[in-house]
């Protein structure tokens, strides 16, 4: 397992800073989450999942112990992936075990808010207390920073004040705000999941079909900061800051399937495949690609199947058949495979 999976040397634990992190396994967004988010054929088990993970220029998958070499076929022709049991959702030894049942026990008790009706605009929580939400959600975005997961993290002070509130379970007078917001039977149609995106004072995960904006202090909320593209104005007297009941609005389904939509695209401009290739073009013949040639290496990435897709290998192979159905450009000879 990688460095970036697991840390080799022992460290002391991410949260208490205090404990060995001997904790193996440890999801760093729940797995209630992302059994409904990456479960194969919609099963919602554990074990059962068929995952991606965007990188900056590739897109790793991955394939839960329980998904085997018959339905593996289906997304990929890499023989390595056959026996492949690496989990991307998970980390090694960033947490000790006394923090690890930290975060189970408000997520166990988080996991029941799908049970709510969701029947009306504004919901509110009633299967938690407003302190056990809002530690729940800090809990979680405090992970997803402080362990890069999504390749991003919050500003230094605001990830350390989330840090001394989950580890405290304290929210008194902590000046964070949150809007939650819920879309219904999102999943029965559309694909979900599990985005994370921060600048300045302001986060924003998207995980199935939640989405939340967190704000350290009034002013956060108010900001004009700009995440993926996108700027959200709230009310701060509506925000939730654990001290009353979390209140969850209702999304509705266009509005929800947009965000998504216009987050993925976000993502893929960052990773700048047009840049990528020219630059690898350059490289190789000492000028820019022609017009044509993104499109085309982008057709022959498409013809791979989906797990193997957007990967450094199929991009190489990509790129071969387009300079080899080009011999009045390319004066290339590559040796036969």
């Amino acid at each position: 397992m990688s460095k970036s999976r697991s840390r080799l040397l022992m460290c002391k634990c991410l949260l208490c800073q205090k404990r060995e992190a001997t904790k193996k396994g440890s999801h760093i967004i729940p797995s209630f989450f992302m059994k409904r988010i990456n479960s194969i054929d919609g099963c919602n088990e554990r074990d059962h999942e068929l995952g991606f993970s965007i990188k900056l220029g590739t897109i790793d998958s991955y394939f839960g112990r329980e998904v085997y070499e018959d339905r593996r076929r289906e997304y990929t022709d890499d023989e390595s992936r056959m026996e492949d049991r690496t989990n991307l959702d998970t980390m090694d030894n960033v947490f000790c075990p006394e923090c690890e049942k930290l975060f189970s026990k408000y997520e166990s008790k988080y996991s029941q808010t799908y049970n709510l009706p969701f029947d009306k605009d504004l919901v509110e929580n009633t299967k938690v207390s407003g302190k056990e939400a809002a530690l729940f959600w800090y809990g979680v975005i405090w992970r997803a920073s402080a362990t890069k997961q999504f390749n991003v993290s919050l500003n230094s002070d605001f990830e350390e004040k989330l840090r001394r509130i989950v580890l405290s379970e304290n929210i008194n007078d902590s000046g964070i705000y949150y809007a939650l917001h819920y879309t219904k039977e999102y999943r029965k149609d559309n694909p979900t999941f599990a985005l994370f995106d921060c600048k300045g004072n302001v986060a924003m995960l998207i995980v199935d079909e939640f989405m939340i904006e967190l704000f350290n202090g009034e002013e956060a909320a108010k900001s004009d900061e700009v995440l993926w593209g996108m700027n959200f104005k709230c009310d701060v007297p509506k925000l939730n800051n654990g001290l009353k009941p979390e209140n969850i609005g209702l999304f509705p389904l266009w509005i929800f399937r947009y965000i998504n939509k216009y987050i993925m695209h976000q993502l893929v401009k960052r990773i700048d495949f047009r840049g990528k290739f020219n630059a690898f073009h350059m490289k190789l013949f000492g000028r820019e690609m022609p017009a044509f040639f993104y499109e085309e290496v982008m057709s022959e990435v498409r013809k791979a199947k989906m797990a193997d897709m957007y990967t450094v290998p199929n991009y190489a192979i990509a790129m071969k058949r387009v300079i080899q159905a080009h011999p009045e450009l390319y004066k290339v000879q590559f040796k036969e495979e």
